[in-house]
């Protein structure tokens, strides 16, 4: 600190004495300075009082920080994540069905569909720009992506070829993409989830449409798939693996949310809660627990539906009210802190919201509000723990990343 001062007190002598800088002997002058003359001793003094007064200000600063903050969330206001938005790909109608991740160089990654010419895409962001490939247009595939990065830290897709009814997998090898069909036996394929197991394997959940929506699982051996049924039926799944890398499947069924577990020898069902709305959302918390988010009718008239989160504690569920604005649709993630956080479609005023829990209440952000209702959504956390959201906009395929935090009254 003395260093830096000492540059600034000699500065001062330039400017006090007319631009003209003399040769100093010792601190004090040998004889009596002028009205308008300081010594350098002086200076110095006085600029380390300076000193002492900014550093009294910048902590009485900070406190008055401390208690702005304090008394925001006395009144109930809270600090809020902020977006920037991207358009990442508008040739065309695209964006619907879109999966978001990140691989393993903390570069995000979509797999979407491009409904105008029926194909299957892939867009990465190469740390400047996004990079965009076709990955299959053999007939009208795309429907339903779902994207994971494996152990090799390599992309793949799970989705449904609506031309020939197939579910159908490709992942990347590092130079190409390899296609195959996994499932052909009748109309399978759609709600396609896809999950890699804890010992790399990837496996699928998906629904066998010409079988009264009979719930499918496809797992990769290393060598070929083995395919069965879950014994139940149902749509709008959402697959993970839980601890001990047993797969559990949420879905809809006869009015229900539901959970289907896989005990290492059978599948054990569960309800959850009455009325959904949308799709289902499936992630494990820290605690090794499951944690579902889904819309939910609430009683209010057509349209009218409560974005939830039921959380299972070992024995219940505990459904949990997010937004009482009529939404659905919602992705759901565990922040590297383990609290929960979605994105989901607010349809009656169009926007797309992110919320997360802090511990103790959710706290809803707008992302988007000039999207289309109805959106479909894909969260993922970004490696500096910020959480990123590909969407759908009506008509091209977005992405907003949250920057930093702001105030929200």
């Amino acid at each position: 600190m003395k260093a830096s001062l000492f540059y600034l007190a000699a500065a001062l002598v330039v400017f006090l004495t007319g631009g003209h800088l003399y040769a100093q002997g010792g601190l004090v002058p040998a004889g009596t300075p002028g009205p308008q003359m300081k010594s350098l001793q002086q200076i110095w003094d006085l600029l380390e009082t300076q000193q002492a007064q900014i550093s009294t200000l910048e902590a009485e600063a900070a406190q008055h920080q401390a208690s702005l903050v304090s008394l925001g969330t006395a009144l109930g206001l809270q600090t809020r994540d902020l977006f920037e938005l991207q358009t990442v790909d508008a040739t065309a109608n695209v964006g619907l069905y879109n999966s978001l991740a990140y691989g393993p160089d903390g570069r995000p990654a979509i797999a979407y569909y491009d409904s105008d010419n029926d194909d299957l895409k892939f867009a990465r962001f190469n740390g400047s720009s996004w990079t965009i490939q076709v990955i299959d247009s053999a007939g009208d595939v795309g429907k339903y992506a779902s994207l994971r990065f494996g152990a090799d830290g390599q992309p793949a897709i799970a989705y449904w070829d609506d031309t020939s009814d197939d579910l159908k997998f490709a992942r990347f090898n590092g130079t190409s993409w390899n296609l195959e069909t996994v499932d052909a036996a009748g109309i399978v394929g759609t709600y396609a989830s896809l999950a890699f197991a804890p010992n790399g394997d990837p496996s699928i959940a998906y629904v066998d449409s010409s079988n009264a929506s009979a719930i499918k699982f496809a797992r990769f051996n290393g060598v070929s798939w083995a395919i069965g049924n879950v014994g139940t039926t149902g749509t709008r799944l959402s697959l993970a693996f839980g601890p001990g890398g047993l797969p559990a499947i949420s879905y809809v069924n006869l009015g229900f949310v539901r959970i289907a577990r896989f005990d290492g020898a059978i599948w054990t069902f569960q309800p959850v809660e009455n009325n959904p709305s949308g799709t289902t959302s499936l992630a494990f918390g820290v605690d090794g627990q499951p944690a579902i988010a889904y819309g939910r009718a609430d009683g209010g008239g057509p349209g009218s539906y409560d974005m939830k989160v039921a959380r299972y504690n070992g024995t219940t569920w505990s459904p949990q009210i997010v937004d009482l604005s009529s939404s659905e649709n919602p992705a759901l993630k565990f922040d590297p802190n383990g609290l929960p956080a979605i994105s989901y479609s607010d349809i009656t005023s169009s926007d797309l919201k992110s919320a997360r829990y802090n511990g103790t209440t959710w706290r809803v952000d707008p992302v988007d509000t000039e999207v289309a209702p109805g959106i479909l959504s894909s969260l993922a956390f970004a490696p500096d723990g910020r959480p990123a959201i590909s969407y759908y906009s009506g008509v091209s395929l977005r992405f907003a990343r949250a920057t930093g935090a702001g105030f929200n009254p």
